[in-house]
């Protein structure tokens, strides 16, 4: 990997001494339907930076463009891109005289998609790790136009990397979660329209707003006067996760009083999606205002938000589903008063405001400065109770296979009658036979409000007609203040502020009266200072853990563009310091020494690094290759280095595993464009060293909720991608993609479980144990995954297009705990078992068909009018598993019967693909 360093930077510099011959291209661009001259056409040259748009004349002109063979690309919405070859002869202009564009009458239902049209599943905060930025993009590239909607469904994931591993802008300005790493796209749900314009680069491939990330970046631009002006109206209907749409955008485009504006509104709503019990309401608004104070300089103000609420659905076992009699049941809804109510309703709004300031300081240097504030909150419900039984209605214990229940001939039939929520069983609970008032059950709302200050500038360079040089700083602070609310009493007048797993008996310990009274105290200081009485909470009031999540990051980076007649270089270096740290708010009895609880924790510092270089060859105006390599560390996430953050500062540090996650990746690609095919093939390889993954759980022989730490997992991702566009006849074209990947986990993590409340000598929990999963597939996404459809448009301006699809190699998330050594010493003699737990849990190939049809009409050039219909799973494939996990559970005591029946007893979760499902899309613009 180092001598492929040097070479490209070898290859670089040597380029510096290179001459340079160049020319340039002009013509002009009109409709094909009325003749009419176009503005606003963008026209590239294919694997430059050289780009431009028409004038109000449909005229364009590029210079400083390498001598030899090219291709141009013209591109505007509405019209089908035209790719034209150029020959540009030294110190010479090139007229390729008046191109003409035809209306695009082929419109795929991926330009009107919202990604919460999808699935629930798909961008839950907490399930959220499709990396979905091609999702929302219409890219010119065959594999990401081809393979980002259609495999959605199947919750792809682009070389197996997750959402963090990817990198989103908004104007320049990163927006990935600072705790998590996660691109989080429903902060601008349903605002399509605006968020439309996306520069859209892959893998470790050059970046104007910094270093990126090896998944590839996305940089959404709302600049004011970037949109066409008029204004647009939709009205989209569907059965997925909302039934309606509505959305109204208006541009102004570039005034004579030099403002630009943009605004947009939508909304979206639904009483009930694909899934029973979960409602739908959400809105997004938007504004984009440009000054041009002069020649020079201008400012921009973006805002926009997308306040929702919606229920949310939740992976059961196949026991249940079975019973129930559909793969599609949510066990989180249940009737009150005549109408179905969700127990998991999340609630979002975190509104996001970007000023910046354009500075063309001359006609080689560019100048911009950003600053942003994005501010919100965000909440989920859930379900509580207190000195009462379990009120889920799929708990195992209430399933036919639990072993309490196998001489209950009625045990399914009684699972049917009581599948969902009684919430009229929990308001009984709470004021019959309750002479105290306190709640045995209640709702509680688990927040997390964010406050962020970004502030960022970013610099570009001609250094001449080869050399482009950009760099760049930005400071990024982010806090995230965690806490529960009691969201509903149900019917009971309060609820003391205690914690009911820390009064788990410790065999260590003899507690007298007085301290077992501490120890339960969510919020010690408050009961000493009250008359050691708990603290008693109404409806509003914070319940539990209370602290925020400081994390604080500078980076900055340079990076050199070299661009000649046949190669491309580039080489950027990226510099980190991140700083992060818990405050809590609240001292907990069971903690209640120093700061192990209560206030500041230990700042940790991480610096990292990363470099990476790549070139492409330019063989002619149709063939493409092009390598690219890079080396980085990445510090750990906030989530994964505190082990325990509801309840104290315990992190890695502590524990001696705080180390630097290591990437090293590469890619070859080959590209071949022409008017008439298009193909795109990339192979590529990604080492990842010293990964952590945490996740929380509910143990339930120690009846606490403790937090699971796998550290020291090493990855290898390494696979093809190859994308086509080939038009077989004037208006019929066969397209299609094609994805194997071979992703495994390639050493055994190292397992710690904490409890919350600390009793880890009681519940026997793991520290350092190793697990034994070297070899394991990657979970959640098939590792294969292919498409070959038909798109058909004809003269008279409607479309119809089929796809077929398939996906292999698919397996669900695994237990670590079935794969301890200790696991396997309690399976070596019992081999039916040991097939059941130890080996990886995989999941049956599937097969779907999706179709779209559509008409448009434009009317004296003024009115567009467009109707689309996408099908997808025509086939209603509702057997379609596209990921879930083993239960955290595991029981292997008593004979190699019972161990048997342990395994048994703890059915995996699982989560299936909507069957047919259909997006409706009607649209005018004027």
């Amino acid at each position: 990997m180092k001598k492929v360093f040097l070479f490209l930077m070898l290859g670089a510099l040597m380029s510096f001494t290179l001459q340079a011959q160049t020319g340039s291209v002009s013509g002009k661009v009109k409709s094909a339907k009325d003749g009419q001259f176009l503005e606003r056409v963008q026209v590239q040259v294919l694997g430059t930076s050289n780009m431009v748009y028409t004038d109000a004349n449909g005229q364009f002109s590029i210079v400083d463009i390498t001598a030899g063979k090219h291709l141009i690309e013209l591109n505007q919405e509405g019209f089908i891109s035209l790719t034209e070859t150029i020959d540009i002869v030294e110190g010479k202009n090139t007229s390729v005289g008046t191109l003409v564009l035809e209306i695009n009458k082929f419109l795929p239902s991926l330009d009107e998609l919202d990604v919460s049209s999808i699935s629930d599943d798909e961008i839950d905060a907490d399930l959220g790790d499709m990396a979905v930025s091609g999702m929302l993009n219409s890219s010119k590239d065959p594999f990401n136009a081809a393979a980002a909607y259609t495999f959605s469904s199947a919750r792809f994931r682009r070389r197996g990397y997750g959402s963090e591993e990817s990198g989103i802008f908004f104007n320049g300005i990163p927006m990935n979660n600072m705790e998590n790493g996660r691109a989080y796209w429903f902060l601008w749900g349903g605002l399509n329209d605006v968020t439309r314009d996306q520069e859209v680069t892959d893998g470790l491939s050059p970046i104007d707003n910094g270093f990126g990330l090896f998944g590839g970046n996305t940089n959404i631009n709302t600049k004011a006067d970037s949109y066409r002006k008029g204004t647009k109206l939709v009205y989209s209907m569907s059965n997925r996760s909302y039934r309606n749409r509505a959305m109204i955008t208006h541009s102004t485009g570039m005034m004579e009083n030099g403002w630009a504006l943009t605004v947009s509104g939508s909304k979206r709503w639904s009483e009930e999606g694909y899934i029973d019990g979960t409602s739908y309401d959400a809105y997004g608004y938007f504004l984009s205002a440009l000054k041009k104070i002069n020649e020079k300089h201008s400012i921009g103000l973006t805002v926009f938000g997308a306040p929702s609420t919606r229920g949310g659905s939740g992976a059961s076992s196949q026991e249940a589903n079975d019973i129930v009699g559909s793969n599609y049941y949510n066990p989180n809804w249940g009737w009150q008063d005549g109408k179905k109510r969700n127990a998991k309703m999340q609630k979002s709004h975190t509104p996001v405001a970007i000023l910046k300031h354009y500075w063309d300081l001359n006609s080689k240097t560019k100048v911009e400065t950003s600053i942003a504030v994005i501010k919100g909150e965000s909440g989920r419900t859930a379900l509580n109770w207190v000195n009462a039984p379990d009120p889920r209605p799929d708990y195992y214990r209430n399933l036919p296979s639990y072993s309490g229940n196998l001489n209950n001939l009625n045990a399914a039939a009684d699972f049917k009658n009581n599948s969902q929520i009684d919430w009229d069983k929990m308001y009984d609970a709470n004021t019959y036979n309750n002479p105290t008032g306190e709640a045995r059950y209640f709702l509680e709302d688990r927040r997390q409000d964010v406050e962020q200050i970004i502030a960022d500038i970013n610099i570009k360079h001609e250094l001449n007609e080869n050399i482009q040089l950009v760099g760049g700083a930005n400071y990024n602070s982010y806090k995230a203040h965690t806490y529960t609310l009691v969201d509903d009493l149900l019917g009971a007048d309060y609820v003391e502020n205690t914690d009911k797993f820390a009064d788990r008996s410790d065999p260590k310990y003899v507690y007298t009266d007085e301290e077992f009274a501490e120890r339960i105290q969510n919020d010690l200081d408050y009961f000493l200072a009250n008359g050691r009485k708990a603290q008693i909470l109404k409806e509003g009031d914070k319940y539990g853990h209370n602290y925020d999540a400081h994390v604080d990051k500078i980076s900055a980076f340079a990076q050199a563009n070299f661009s000649y007649a046949k190669f491309d270089y580039y080489a950027s270096l990226g510099l980190t310091q991140t700083t992060m740290w818990r405050d809590s708010k609240v001292r907990k009895g069971i903690f209640p020494v120093g700061n192990d609880s209560y206030g500041e924790s230990e700042k940790l510092n991480y610096f990292n690094y990363g470099i990476k270089a790549g070139a492409t060859y330019k063989m002619d105006g149709k063939n493409y290759f092009s390598a690219n390599a890079g080396y980085m560390t990445k510090a750990p996430v906030f989530r994964n280095v505190f082990l325990s953050p509801r309840s104290r500062n315990l992190t890695l540090d502590d524990k001696g595993q705080n180390k630097d996650e290591t990437i090293i990746t590469a890619d070859l690609g080959y590209q071949y464009r022409s008017p008439n095919f298009k193909l795109k093939a990339n192979v590529y390889y990604t080492k990842f060293t010293d990964q952590v993954k945490t996740m929380g759980l509910y143990d339930d022989n120690g009846k606490t909720f403790v937090n699971q730490i796998q550290s020291g997992i090493d990855r290898k991702h390494m696979g093809v991608e190859i994308g086509f566009d080939y038009k077989l006849l004037d208006e019929l074209s066969l397209v299609g993609a094609i994805a194997i990947g071979d992703h495994t986990i390639e050493s055994r993590p190292m397992l710690s479980m904490y409890s919350d409340n600390g009793l880890e000598t009681i519940n026997a929990l793991p520290e350092n144990e190793p697990v034994y999963v070297k070899g394991f597939k990657e979970t959640g996404y098939p590792q294969q995954a292919y498409t070959a459809g038909l798109k058909y448009s004809s003269d008279k301006y409607w479309w119809v297009g089929v796809n077929a699809n398939y996906y292999r190699e698919m397996y669900l998330g695994y237990n670590p705990l079935r794969r301890l050594e200790s696991t396997y010493k309690i399976f070596a003699n019992n081999p039916v078992g040991y097939d059941k737990v130890i080996t990886q849990h995989g999941l049956d190939d599937q097969f779907t068909l999706d179709l779209n049809i559509g008409k448009s009409w434009r009317i004296d050039y003024k009115y567009y009018i467009n109707i689309n219909l996408s099908v997808s799973n025509v086939l209603n494939n509702t057997d379609f598993v596209t990921g879930g996990y083993e239960q955290s559970r595991v029981d292997y005591g008593g004979s190699a019967a019972e161990q048997l029946e342990s395994v048994d007893n703890f059915k995996p979760r699982q989560y299936y693909a909507y069957g047919r499902n259909f997006f409706l899309n009607m649209s005018f613009r004027f």
